[in-house]
């Protein structure tokens, strides 16, 4: 059996690593969210500035979530490192939507720019209609050599008979 002060000194290292623990975790957070609104000047974090930006919703539902988690928890509530890790999941999960937010004013008018740079739908459909597909040749200029092709019976059946195209190799 232990002495009652160690197993209070233990509860107390288990609640320093717990809350702890919650700090890092909260800080973590924070800080790759940060990733969307500040201007990375290393290369290496392209990618993750990237996934947070187009990704980002999803880690501020994360951050918002333990925010209410740590709120909602009596013991965390109390503790200043619990209020403190609380604060920065608010802030994380507020920071991680800003590039949703970003995105709005520019969806409003997204139709009445596409009209004015492409036109209307109306001069759309009265355009020419190009007789034949496009061909890459005609895109690029692009020379490809000409095609040897044979024409085989396949199978005969009475009048009508069913033909084969092969292109051999040249």
């Amino acid at each position: 059996m232990l002495h009652p002060a160690s197993e209070a000194s233990a509860s107390k290292r288990g609640t320093r690593l717990r809350a702890a623990t919650l700090l890092v975790f909260a800080s973590l957070l924070f800080g790759i969210s940060m990733l969307a609104v500040v201007r990375v000047p290393l290369g290496f974090l392209w990618l993750p500035t990237l996934a947070v930006s187009v990704w980002g919703h999803f880690l501020g539902l994360l951050a918002v979530a333990g925010a209410v988690v740590l709120v909602a928890r009596r013991r965390t509530r109390r503790a200043l490192s619990g209020r403190l890790a609380a604060a920065l999941c608010t802030t994380a999960g507020c920071l991680s939507f800003v590039p949703a937010a970003q995105l709005v004013p520019g969806a409003l008018d997204l139709e009445e720019r596409i009209t004015a740079a492409f036109g209307s739908e109306a001069s759309a459909l009265n355009a020419a209609v190009r007789q034949a597909p496009v061909v890459v040749t005609e895109v690029f200029g692009v020379e490809s050599p000409p095609v040897l092709q044979e024409s085989v019976v396949y199978h005969e059946s009475g009048a009508a008979s069913l033909r084969l195209e092969l292109l051999p190799r040249a």
